[in-house]
């Protein structure tokens, strides 16, 4: 999955990156389109349609300002994380929430750094499509 071919190589912040799985959410709730693939073509659209500069301007940043990790991430592994973290919430079977999304984002990085969110990513992709 080389998203930096879609994608300019742009890099973002951690609070960036949830401040676009936030918008993803926002959006994938109003359409109520409860599924992986809609929360990831939600995610490709905000990232392609906001600047990286103004997402944190579409969400309530107070929300995000404790949030512990300060790395800088490039378009794959942002996509990654936003692929694990939505699958995770998904087969949670509740009702998603943001402070859900904040939280399963942290115990992702918690558990995966930048360099092996990619290889757990591609994991899940191959478990998928074996489903």
């Amino acid at each position: 999955m080389n998203i930096n071919r879609i994608f300019k190589n742009i890099e973002y912040t951690t609070k960036e990156m949830v401040g676009y799985f936030l918008v993803a959410n926002k959006k994938v709730q109003e359409k109520q389109e409860l599924n992986l693939k809609e929360y990831i073509r939600q995610l490709v659209i905000a990232i392609e349609s906001i600047d990286k500069k103004y997402i944190l301007t579409e969400i309530d940043v107070s929300k995000i300002a404790e949030f512990p990790f300060a790395h800088i991430l490039n378009n794959e592994e942002v996509m990654c994380y936003g692929l694990i973290v939505f699958y995770n919430l998904l087969h949670s079977n509740k009702h998603i929430t943001e402070s859900d999304i904040i939280s399963q984002t942290e115990t992702e990085m918690r558990l995966y750094s930048s360099r092996n969110i990619i290889d757990k990513a591609e994991k899940l992709l191959d478990k998928i499509e074996e489903n």
